[in-house]
């Protein structure tokens, strides 16, 4: 069980590691994405010109995710 407990409306800090303390970020292109979802998410609306960061990160091929084999 949790020895903290989560509370609706405080503040928490979230840490930037994964699983047995490995990397979450492999590339500057995981960081992006990472930034531009926090943005996205953050945002009460739509923040200015969306469609056209959308366009951006797709063009550029941010959003793709690399697949491991055996994984």
């Amino acid at each position: 069980m949790r020895k903290i407990k989560i509370v609706p409306g405080e503040y928490y800090h979230i840490y930037n590691r994964g699983n047995n303390k490995q990397n979450i970020f492999l590339d500057n292109r995981d960081w992006a994405r990472f930034l531009f979802l926090i943005l996205y998410f953050q945002s009460p609306e739509c923040f200015y010109n969306l469609s056209r960061q959308i366009s951006y990160f797709v063009r550029n091929r941010v959003f793709n995710i690399v697949e491991f084999p055996g994984l």
